[in-house]
């Protein structure tokens, strides 16, 4: 299977047959490779292909797609129960405690694992065997606790007790063992039925579903990682990070090792299933989704129709250049020297609450720990972002992945595994800058205290919270940093643990004494140490034991951005941006060929959906000085020439801007 597709979705049919036979020739000329197809056998707006209905209309529109040269992806939805399987809703559906279904989007009833609805799931993929297929996608399942018969059959004769007097954590346990089992069963059922099938699931990676050993068992039974990264707006538009899609291309990426990745990408503005994005939204998305090495699975709930639109026509413009450079984006690696680390096991054991879903729940758990780790994640991400920095994410899934980078971002890694902890000594030790915060490493990756921290984090002893609400300052220190402010004072974050430092580390944060309230007294002469930084063989490591990055999430002082500057300063990145303000996105990728694509995304504007984004004038972009040639794939206006070897003044940047470097 090639590494990156242009995939496309028609996620329902309200056409007439002829023009739902129309379809392949329509993606063959807008640039689609790849079909996921469920438009032939759709339940309004899921399906499941069932031979007595399908088989027919599947096989001639099958014909017509290999006509075109389009691979095609057939979609099984596990999931949900639509409306055809109504005379099974009660014997098949996830059933609540009073006997009441599980409704899924409000709608239909949410399929048990443990029911018979598996042994018809699996009968209709078996029939799928008839057909040339590339592979099948598998939407969902839905994790959700279920109390029908079969499970509190199946309950029983794992545990030797009755489901009703489980506890609430044992079901969900139960819940959650159903759900791979029933994955990995569905690989075998699959592979049996043709071992070179594709076959992949719909993973919520950001989702706090997981501890770090699960995710690694359900990553095991997808082919390609792809998740919902281009679904967004389900929240007030003002709430939404602009960087939200490019981050889910990079987690993605960090697990999947060799397989491809995917954002599944609705062009439609939801819940608005029959409303598309902004022009502006949907090419900058795209960009973002292929600048971070992810195929793209673009899908919409409607009428193909709506492609006609303006906004409708953006999205397909920007499917036709990806095809136009496929051979570019083919196989692609990040040069970002930045990285975060996301740690499956903080998010399983620790608050996380921002990735809620109809499939996935409530991610993570309540803890008396303070801080949401997704807030967590997503300030660091904000820093890098603000900055036009490229990065990457790395995981405790291979941890060993941080040690080509130069500077890593650990925002709130409370529950870290031995092999995570010691990767990241290692990687201060070979000269790399550790800059972590909150609670790091404090707990076992099972949420478990550890005995103490690691000695090579400078600190001696941590003491109890303090709590200062938003009351409290912040005195920070870095070479080349001034805060300012006649005072030095700083904004403190909510919430921190004064610390007790080792002789030989280093204070380069303090706080004074918690006020009582924002106008109570004048704050005091910062005393408290709440960052230490602490030489690590060639590197260094810094650890400010409060919730910073979670702090900036909510509230991006630029004072801290200045103090990352100060930290960055020293490092001497390779690719950065002049001039640009926060809002302008930068990736840079390695092509097979040698050459570098550098992506550039221009998400600056007052309000969300972006419409018409402001034409940003007099930005740089410098690199190292191997690079002479730059090309524009993708942009307006002309490009200058190069003011030196590597700097590269470039054109006004409107939403996408796109350049292939070359030596």
């Amino acid at each position: 299977m090639k590494k990156h597709l242009r995939i496309a979705a028609l996620q329902c049919n309200f056409q007439s047959r002829e023009k739902t036979l129309s379809m392949p020739e329509f993606w063959a000329e807008n640039g689609f490779d790849t079909e996921q197809l469920l438009h032939t056998h759709a339940d309004l707006y899921s399906a499941v292909y069932d031979p007595a209905r399908h088989k027919a209309l599947v096989a001639e529109y099958l014909e017509r797609s290999q006509k075109q040269g389009l691979q095609t992806i057939i979609y099984m939805n596990c999931h949900i129960l639509g409306p055809s399987l109504a005379p099974h809703f009660q014997d098949w559906s996830i059933q609540r405690a009073d006997g009441s279904q599980a409704l899924l989007y409000g709608t239909y009833p949410a399929c048990c694992l443990n029911s018979g609805w598996r042994d018809y799931f699996f009968s209709c993929v078996e029939s799928l065997g008839d057909f040339a297929l590339e592979g099948l996608f598998f939407d969902g399942p839905a994790y959700q606790d279920c109390h029908c018969p079969a499970c509190q059959e199946k309950f029983l004769a794992e545990t030797g007790k009755p489901l009703s007097q489980a506890t609430p954590a044992e079901h969900h346990a139960f819940t959650l063992r159903s759900v791979l089992a029933f994955k990995k069963a569905l690989r075998l059922k699959v592979k049996a039925v043709n071992p070179h099938w594709c076959m992949y699931f719909n993973e919520g990676l950001f989702s706090g579903t997981h501890d770090a050993a699960t995710m690694a068992a359900h990553l095991a039974t997808n082919d390609l990682v792809g998740t919902e990264g281009g679904f967004f707006f389900y929240c007030e538009p003002r709430k939404l990070p602009y960087w939200r899609c490019a981050a889910y291309a990079k987690l993605a990426e960090a697990v999947a090792g060799d397989r491809p990745t995917v954002i599944f990408f609705a062009a439609d503005h939801k819940p608005w299933g029959w409303c598309l994005h902004t022009p502006t939204e949907l090419r900058l998305c795209y960009a973002d989704a292929i600048g971070n090495g992810a195929s793209v699975w673009m899908g919409i709930h409607s009428n193909p129709d709506n492609f006609l639109t303006q906004a409708g026509r953006a999205a397909l413009d920007m499917v036709k250049f990806d095809a136009q450079n496929n051979l570019h984006y083919q196989e692609t690696k990040s040069r970002a020297e930045v990285a975060i680390l996301y740690s499956f096991n903080t998010a399983s054991h620790s608050l996380c609450l921002a990735e809620e879903s109809d499939f996935y729940g409530k991610g993570g758990m309540e803890t008396e720990r303070p801080g949401n780790y997704h807030d967590a994640v997503q300030g660091a991400c904000a820093l890098l972002e603000h900055l036009n920095l490229p990065y990457d994410i790395v995981t405790d899934l291979e941890p060993r992945a941080m040690e080509k980078y130069r500077l890593l971002l650990a925002p709130n890694a409370a529950c870290l595994d031995e092999k995570t902890l010691e990767a990241c000594h290692d990687f201060t030790s070979q000269g790399g800058t550790l800059l972590a915060d909150g609670q790091f490493a404090q707990f076992q990756e099972d949420g478990s205290p550890r005995k103490a921290l690691p000695p090579w984090l400078g600190i001696q002893q941590v003491q109890e919270m303090v709590h200062q609400k938003r009351f409290n300052y912040l005195s920070l220190q870095w070479e080349g940093f001034t805060v300012d402010n006649a005072f030095g004072y700083m904004p403190s974050p909510a919430w921190v643990f004064p610390v007790a430092p080792l002789p030989n580390a280093e204070i380069v944060g303090r706080i004074p004494a918690p006020l009582k309230g924002c106008y109570a007294a004048r704050p005091g002469t910062p005393q408290l140490p709440v960052a230490i930084r602490n030489a690590v063989g060639k590197g260094k490591a810094c650890l400010f034991s409060g919730g910073l990055f979670e702090f900036y999430y909510g509230f991006p002082l630029i004072s801290l951005r200045q103090w990352l500057q100060a930290i960055l300063k020293d490092l001497h990145l390779q690719y950065r941006l002049e001039n640009a303000p926060a809002g302008v996105s930068l990736t840079v990728r390695e092509t097979h060929q040698g050459n570098l694509l550098v992506h550039i995304t221009n998400h600056v504007g007052a309000l969300r959906p972006l419409d018409n984004v402001p034409t940003l004038q007099g930005i740089t972009l410098d690199t190292p000085a191997q690079w002479r040639k730059a090309t524009l794939l993708l942009g307006k206006g002309k490009l200058p020439p190069p003011v030196s070897p590597g700097r590269f003044p470039l054109p006004p940047l409107e939403d996408v801007t796109i350049l292939l470097l070359e030596q």
